[in-house]
């Protein structure tokens, strides 16, 4: 960061004498590029799959945040008025902690993933979600007990990380049903059932970047600064 400051530091000045311009505005603009923080996705999970019970939507959200060619993954429970709904043990090979799928269907490697969690099978694979189709990609609560009293309440968090290439919160895409995710959840009342997402077109939003502002000043700074050197 230090370097930066000082990079930053020439550059002003190059803007407030003249002095080599547009030098200084390409490297402003190189820098907040480099300063601009990844891109994130959030999708909530409205639709139930449940055949009694889960009666309280959002069921879910999920978070996706870009780290380098890598994907943080955040998945959080939502509540109904008796708690929070809980992950669980499933009672099935069609029901999953959690099911994805990505453009192209990539090797990945799951790292970080929360205790009581693990891969349900080789990656990518083929897992039903039962109402929403099959996913490529799904994990399972297998520290998770039966009914309501043995699950967990999360989050689930991991990161994925490509075998090749990189990955972008846009590459998470709905699978042939139309479902970006699907997520096995059990309420107060050990009612289950996997729930999901309307169908979510996915897009890679920047967050809002300190460095837009911090460019900003730079630039009107140079503005007074070369004001002021007309007026002597």
């Amino acid at each position: 960061m230090t370097n930066i400051s000082a990079l930053l530091d020439k550059i002003c000045k190059c803007l407030a004498t003249g002095r080599n311009r547009g030098l200084g505005t390409v490297s402003l603009a190189a820098i907040l590029t480099l300063m601009s923080p990844d891109a994130r996705a959030t999708v909530v999970l409205t639709v139930s799959g449940c055949t009694l019970g889960c009666t309280t939507s959002p069921y879910a959200t999920v978070d996706l945040v870009q780290d380098g060619i890598s994907i943080d993954v955040t998945v959080t429970l939502g509540s109904d008025p008796n708690g929070p709904y809980h992950f669980h043990l499933a009672p099935d090979t069609k029901h999953h902690a959690f099911a994805f799928d990505l453009s192209g269907d990539p090797g990945v490697i799951i790292s970080g993933l929360t205790a009581g969690f693990d891969l349900a099978g080789t990656l990518p694979g083929s897992f039903t979600s039962v109402p929403f189709g099959t996913f490529a990609y799904a994990i399972n609560c297998t520290g998770c007990g039966s009914g309501y009293g043995g699950g967990l309440t999360g989050p689930l968090t991991f990161k994925i990380t490509p075998t090749s290439g990189s990955l972008t919160p846009a590459s998470f895409i709905a699978n042939s049903m139309g479902h970006d995710f699907a997520v096995d959840i059990v309420d107060f009342n050990n009612n289950s059932g996997n729930v999901s997402d309307p169908g979510t077109v996915i897009q890679n939003t920047p967050e809002p970047a300190t460095a837009i502002l911090i460019g900003t000043s730079l630039l009107g700074l140079a503005g007074l600064l070369r004001r002021q050197r007309r007026r002597r």
